[in-house]
């Protein structure tokens, strides 16, 4: 009898609960400081994600990856966040040379 669920997908949560428990201890323990933190966020950032993307593409063809609706809801999201930051900037009446970072960084 198939009851719709995935085992891999619970042992996959599973897995993320145990190094969240683990990581909440070793946190407050003080094992975990700001400048561990800082270094184990650095290599999840540029080296755990960049792998995880290669790993979930590199068998795909290009074609399969890339669609108009991937491209068209990229420059959506792109376009009305920077129209949002925008507007929340110029209600706020920032400095321009704050507000343009500002910006850029929304």
């Amino acid at each position: 009898m198939d009851i719709g669920f995935d085992t891999g997908v619970l042992l996959r949560l599973g897995a993320l609960l145990v190094l969240l428990l683990v990581g909440t201890g070793l946190r407050v323990t003080g094992v975990l400081n700001a400048s561990r933190t800082d270094a184990l966020n650095a290599v999840a950032y540029y080296v755990a994600l960049p792998a995880l993307i290669f790993i979930s593409v590199y068998d795909q063809a290009i074609g399969e990856l890339l669609s108009a609706t991937l491209v068209g809801g990229l420059l959506l999201v792109l376009f009305t966040t920077a129209g949002l930051a925008w507007v929340v900037h110029q209600i706020q009446g920032s400095e321009s040379d704050r507000q343009s970072v500002a910006i850029v960084q929304s």
